[in-house]
């Protein structure tokens, strides 16, 4: 639909707090919507191993925390341990 040079399409451009890195971005998932704790050490390692290879990416439906930090942590190349009520994160593609 146009009405007057306005057409029914939205764009949006956002940068959000959280940063692009994947790690962060988890951590942030994590500290935020479950009782989880993380484990700082490994999520800081992991952070710096994956400066060079930022994520963007938007959320359209309400999803579980779990769910979307393992999959966004499998597109990532790495992988969560939860152990005790202590999630950490490995990087998996390391050398």
């Amino acid at each position: 639909m146009d009405w007057q040079g306005w057409s029914d399409q939205i764009y949006v451009t956002l940068e959000s707090s959280v940063g692009n890195n994947t790690a962060d971005q988890i951590k942030w998932a994590l500290d935020t919507y479950s009782d989880l704790d993380t484990d700082t050490n490994s999520f800081a390692t992991v952070a710096t191993k994956l400066t060079n290879y930022p994520s963007n990416f938007a959320l359209f439906d309400v999803t579980n925390v779990l769910s979307f930090c393992e999959e966004v942590a499998w597109q990532a190349r790495c992988g969560l341990v939860i152990n005790s009520g202590v999630v950490k994160i490995v990087y998996l593609s390391e050398q």
